[in-house]
């Protein structure tokens, strides 16, 4: 019996080669007959043409695959499957011209998304960060804690940007709060955000409405650069902005000097333009950004849940069937796809 063999991305294991995220939710794979696993033998920026060609299918979390990757063909990959939604790192045509699959993980990632970026919402109404910092410092004084009481964020307006899969679960979770909700997304669905209670705006009145700004937009050609100074001077000086998608879809030096010179009151990032951020950055002083590690969403429950979705999606590719969560969908009809497929039933 042929093997179909398993890629894991090695950027899941710490240097020593322990599970860096905890249980990453692939122990379905463990003792399937003629399934094999193996992590790749270092971190690599982006998959290597020799990487393409001894595996069925990969299992990647920051790990590039480019057209470069593929320049040697892939004959055996029938799939690459992202611990995540986002896929800025790969490039889709390529794949789906060389017969492969796309898969990610919304089902997993809807509700963590979505709240990460409402803890921000929280926090950041709330002057959390703030308040940590006054006890640390013994400052109990009224003055000091006066200056920091925060705001409620009920009869507040939530705007969110992308109105999609995290988008709308974010306008779920605000509802019990009893905020206005509005989104922009020229794709959006009239009829799913009147029944949500959310209204669609032009990002111009979204980005003047809104007490609160969420990017819940995927990174593309499209949204690369979105967020302009234009549209972040629009904002009110009481405003905060949250991005908790990808840090590309924002002018970062604009929002820098957003902070800088007071045009809005705060921001909560969990991306950036670069990542790492670097220390450097004007970003890592500025009292009134929160910031974390490109991990805000990341629970130990989210890394089962995605593990468990991309193990469903390789084991059907071992029995010769089509993975259910795919983004190249025109990849299913392919011919060469469909021949892969056929080899494995």
């Amino acid at each position: 019996m042929s093997v179909f063999r398993i890629g894991i991305d090695r950027g899941f294991l710490t240097e020593d080669g322990r599970l860096a995220w905890g249980d990453i939710g692939l122990g379905g794979l463990d003792g399937q007959p003629g399934i094999e696993i193996a992590y790749l033998p270092r971190v690599v920026d982006h998959l290597h043409p020799d990487q393409i060609k001894q595996y069925q299918a990969f299992v990647l979390g920051g790990t590039a695959v480019t057209r470069a990757s593929l320049a040697s063909g892939a004959s055996r990959l029938l799939a690459i499957c992202r611990a995540g939604v986002g896929y800025d790192r790969v490039d889709v045509a390529a794949l789906t011209e060389h017969d492969v699959a796309l898969c990610t993980t919304p089902a997993a990632s809807k509700h963590a998304v979505a709240s990460a970026s409402f803890a921000y919402v929280l926090a950041l109404g709330k002057q959390m960060a703030a308040k940590d910092r006054l006890v640390r410092a013994g400052r109990w004084d009224p003055a000091s804690r006066g200056g920091h009481a925060g705001n409620e964020i009920q009869g507040k307006t939530l705007g969110i940007v992308g109105f999609g899969n995290t988008g709308s679960e974010l306008a779920r979770l605000a509802a019990p709060f009893a905020m206005r909700v509005l989104a922009s997304d020229p794709y959006a669905i009239a009829d799913a955000a009147r029944a949500a209670s959310v209204t669609l705006v032009s990002l111009d009145d979204l980005f003047r409405e809104s007490d609160y700004v969420c990017i819940h937009a995927h990174l593309s050609a499209e949204t690369r650069g979105l967020v302009t100074e234009r549209l972040l001077r629009l904002m009110k000086r009481t405003a905060y902005f949250i991005n908790c998608a990808r840090g590309p879809i924002v002018d970062e030096a604009a929002l820098i000097r957003a902070l800088q010179e007071g045009w809005i009151a705060g921001a909560g990032l969990d991306v950036f333009e670069d990542e790492p951020l670097p220390l450097s950055s004007p970003l890592v002083a500025m009292e009134q950004v929160m910031l974390s590690p490109h991990t805000m969403a990341h629970t130990l429950e989210l890394s089962i849940a995605m593990g468990e979705i991309n193990t469903a999606q390789i084991l059907a590719c071992a029995r010769g069937e089509a993975p259910g969560s795919v983004v190249n969908r025109a990849v299913l009809d392919r011919p060469g796809f469909q021949a892969k497929l056929a080899r494995w039933r």
